[in-house]
């Protein structure tokens, strides 16, 4: 019975304890290779991203379309409820000589550069149908979050063609080295493209 009593004040000392502690953000989808960790961190609005101490970063709010370069040692709390966390590691991404023929993946037409420095790159692009990019070689990784849904269709000059579809929030890492082109093949497709140096 007196357990029974005193259940509710526990309840009530435990919320207020982890209420003034700094909780992790959620994560969900992880990708970890020698270059970058890449992690999704989901309804965690405030709350610290939880980058490790030795690493710069890049922030994608996938809420409010922005990006945010976060240098070792910068502390920061998640912006939205939908954030993806690019932590890059050593050694950094190789860079590729484009010994192809065709231009660079970015800059490309109707492409809105969002930020530049040592560490990498980021664009701001839309797929627009009937449109696309001219077929493009990537000297760098990229990582590009997509910001709206739809499916993309990558075509390579040797005829390959692989559609992929995309939420709001998705992302997936490319290594250097990819020739193609991309055709809005459904729904709708706008991303942050972060160019890995």
């Amino acid at each position: 019975m007196r357990l029974t009593s005193l259940k509710p004040a526990v309840l009530v000392l435990g919320c207020v304890l982890f209420a003034g502690a700094a909780l992790p953000a959620e994560t969900a989808k992880t990708l970890d290779n020698d270059h970058v960790l890449v992690r999704d961190v989901l309804d965690a609005a405030g709350k610290p991203l939880g980058i490790a101490a030795g690493r710069d970063a890049f922030v994608i709010d996938v809420i409010n379309a922005k990006a945010e370069f976060l240098p070792k040692g910068k502390a920061a709390n998640a912006p939205s409820a939908k954030v993806v966390v690019i932590e890059l590691k050593r050694p950094p991404s190789k860079r590729l000589a484009n010994t192809s023929g065709y231009p660079d993946a970015f800059p490309r037409p109707n492409v809105k550069k969002l930020m530049e420095n040592a560490q990498g790159t980021v664009w701001d692009y839309t797929w627009i149908a009937g449109m696309p990019p001219p077929t493009h070689f990537h000297t760098t990784a990229v990582v590009p979050v997509f910001l709206l849904e739809g499916a993309l269709r990558s075509e390579s000059p040797n005829g390959e063609k692989i559609v992929t579809p995309h939420s709001v929030g998705a992302w997936r890492y490319q290594d250097a080295g990819r020739l193609h082109t991309e055709h809005l093949d459904s729904g709708a497709a706008r991303a942050i493209v972060v160019e890995l140096n």
